[in-house]
């Protein structure tokens, strides 16, 4: 059970629209420490939070009376509080697992313990693992809205390699007619948690006895691929993938991972200054001509077409992506990336500089700033980036960024001293 909650969590919490690799001889250069201090969660009020009705194991969806607009914001921005707290208890007394998991729950599965036994299963891996994933990222509510089956709450995820992810909370009521996330809709899987997980367990445990040996072969090599995958060994999943039955290989949630598997090999080849290969392309054709209408592709795509280099489709993507969501200012950040991916650099440079003013608490527009300025050698604009990132964000860089080669000429030019007298408190 650990791990189909594993893949559920893996796809809410992937992203795209990530910086991508280029064949340049910077990006073959190992890791090198960062110029700055990891930012510090800030730890918001927990007056409103804590008041959040506990979770109950007993209890059910009530469809009245409906949930207003200003119910499902503060549900919103409660989660995004305990998330950035990392409190598990309060997370998961906002997100009632029984009524999500009750949704997934197959009407073919009528065997009374088994299906004890997955629900205790889910309930124990969504506490390990749905907040360690959530906040390694950054979790923020954007807004809410009305749609054809009631109140929504969006929220945004962006992830520490730039990617970017979206979720639909979908609220329901208690018995105690408290309002609660009942499912999850997330823009990479392209459907509602619910029905990924509903679909998993369908797949993992058929209406066969688990003694019949291609249903056990293909739960095994359903596992062993995930396996691959949480090791980061993605060439072996990949392998896995072509060996499996094609009931399994023509499954969503199966495809969605050769995906990401597929997208992570290509990168590593680039890195290594080689050609990407065919089997990205192929995953995500295949996945297009199985799934044509499928509500992630927008998604999926932008990392698919940026790689390719076709940046016309790419920035399309994206355009697409910020109506489907209802507009996002963080999608600058990725629109950036693509115009310097094409060479334009004072474009991307002036989407970076409006992204400091609509989200000027994002360090991520000002790192790359910072880097654009170094590289063209602008060192008073860069002490300029590196006062402001401080004085907007909660990022404090070392005085000497911790040794880093690219900052060495500007700490032998005269801006030095103003970032030096500034770091010791001076104006």
């Amino acid at each position: 059970m650990k791990t189909l909650i594993s893949i559920l969590i893996s796809l809410l919490v992937t992203g795209c629209g990530k910086k991508q690799p280029t064949n340049s001889n910077q990006d073959k250069n190992p890791p090198v420490p960062l110029p700055y201090q990891k930012a510090k969660k800030e730890t918001p009020s927990k007056n409103d939070v804590n008041n959040s009705t506990p979770e109950n194991p007993l209890s059910e969806v009530t469809p009245r009376p409906k949930i207003t607009l200003a119910e499902a914001e503060k549900v919103a921005k409660n989660l995004q509080a305990a998330v950035e707290m990392e409190n598990s208890e309060i997370v998961f007394r906002l997100i009632n697992r029984d009524i999500l998991i009750g949704r997934a729950m197959p009407k073919s599965l009528t065997d009374a313990q088994q299906k004890k036994e997955i629900i205790a299963g889910a309930r124990a891996a969504f506490k390990e693992i749905l907040l360690q994933n959530l906040s390694m990222g950054t979790y923020q509510f954007l807004r809410v809205s009305k749609t054809p089956d009631g109140v929504q709450a969006t929220m945004r995820l962006i992830l520490p390699n730039g990617g970017v992810n979206y979720h639909h909370l979908v609220l329901g009521r208690r018995i105690d007619m408290k309002p609660c996330v009942v499912d999850i809709f997330a823009y990479t899987s392209g459907e509602y948690l619910s029905q990924t997980f509903g679909r998993l367990i369908t797949h993992s445990m058929p209406a066969v006895k688990l003694t019949d040996a291609t249903a056990m072969q293909g739960i095994k090599q359903f596992e062993d691929m995930t396996m691959a995958m949480q090791k980061g060994a993605f060439s072996r999943a990949l392998t896995i993938y072509e060996g499996m039955q094609p009931n399994w290989k023509q499954q969503k949630t199966t495809m969605q991972m050769r995906i990401v598997a597929a997208n992570q090999v290509a990168v590593s080849n680039l890195q290594q200054s080689q050609p990407m290969g065919d089997e990205y392309r192929k995953a995500v054709e295949d996945f297009r001509r199985t799934f044509p209408n499928a509500k992630n592709l927008s998604l999926l795509l932008i990392d698919f077409y940026t790689l390719n280099k076709d940046y016309k489709q790419a920035r399309a993507a994206v355009d697409q992506l910020d109506k489907q969501v209802g507009g996002d200012p963080y999608l600058n950040f990725i629109r950036g990336n693509i115009a310097l991916s094409q060479g334009k650099k004072q474009a991307g440079k002036d989407l970076f500089i409006k992204l400091t003013k609509d989200m000027p608490k994002n360090p991520a527009p000002y790192f790359t700033l910072i880097d654009l300025a170094l590289m063209d050698k602008n060192y008073k604009e860069v002490t300029r980036l590196l006062i402001n990132t401080e004085e907007n964000t909660p990022v404090r860089f070392d005085p000497d960024f911790n040794g880093i080669d690219s900052y060495k000429d500007y700490l032998a030019s005269p801006e030095n001293i103003k970032w030096k007298a500034y770091k010791k408190g001076g104006k």
